[in-house]
């Protein structure tokens, strides 16, 4: 998401209003692009998807020209601080971090929402309050709307239609084959966005790329994708790297809800049994 800016001087001076604000105040927080961010969250989990692409696209614009400034202005060190995040995206993606209503008993933590009851993770990442205006809480906020609005289109698209089957089977009428088509379509744009928010963190290094429970979210929900969209061979190579997260988290002794995950996986491992035992 980052352009290199042609003037400078232009762009430094073009901050954007929320900036202006933050700074005209005497704060140095991000607090009103994470109270942006977490009243959409909450839109999604009310099923007010449209209106949370609305949202999530507006933060990602006003994201966008928070990090240009940054890029602007990184010969100027009383502009902007270029030191890291003051938070991962494995603690924001926590089930402390969730509201209550969404981890009572553990139950809606690891609920599915996918036609074929195979698991989606599908609580948007939520941004703690008083982030501090760094580069590095930039790529952080960056990454997290990227997520959100990713996960906007995939659920959006589950919402839409909810066929037995993968999304490429539409032989039940014309009225469903329309909304099959705006489904993947919304599929389509979840996985670019997906893959958008996991590359910008992997390029960016942020907290030196120690976002495993966030690589393994992302993976695991592009793996689901392709499943929909009939591309098994893809999806069956998500769900091998989702794998493979999930033995070095293991590894590690971290611990994470992983019941979901294990689900989606568990053919890969059935398989290398049978295989083995043959």
């Amino acid at each position: 998401i980052h352009t290199q800016p042609q003037d400078q001087t232009a762009t430094h001076h073009s901050i954007i209003p929320i900036i202006d604000t933050i700074i005209m105040e005497g704060s140095n927080h991000h607090q009103e692009l994470s109270k942006r961010n977490n009243r959409a969250c909450s839109l999604v989990e009310d099923g007010q998807f449209d209106q949370a692409i609305i949202e999530f696209t507006g933060l990602l614009s006003c994201s966008k020209r928070i990090m240009d400034n940054f890029a602007a202005s990184k010969s100027d060190s009383s502009c902007c601080e270029l030191s890291p995040p003051t938070t991962s995206l494995d603690a924001c993606m926590m089930p402390s971090s969730l509201p209550v209503s969404m981890t009572k008993d553990g139950s809606q933590f690891s609920s599915s929402s996918s036609p074929d009851n195979a698991y989606i993770y599908r609580h948007p990442i939520r941004l703690p309050r008083g982030l501090r205006i760094t580069y590095g809480n930039g790529v952080l906020v960056s990454t997290v709307v990227m997520f959100n609005l990713a996960l906007c289109h995939h659920l959006r698209a589950y919402s839409l239609c909810k066929p037995t089957g993968n999304l490429c089977n539409h032989s039940r009428g014309d009225d469903h084959h329309s909304r099959m088509l705006v489904s993947m379509a919304s599929l389509e744009k979840a996985v670019r966005l997906y893959e958008l928010s996991y590359c910008l963190q992997l390029e960016e290094n942020l907290n030196d790329g120690n976002n495993v429970y966030f690589t393994m979210t992302t993976i695991n929900n592009l793996g689901m994708i392709h499943s929909a969209l009939g591309r098994h061979t893809t999806a069956k190579r998500c769900f091998q790297h989702l794998l493979s997260a999930m033995v070095f988290l293991i590894d590690q002794k971290e611990v994470a809800p992983m019941d979901g995950f294990i689900q989606n996986t568990s053919f890969l491992v059935i398989r290398e049994n049978t295989a083995a035992a043959a």
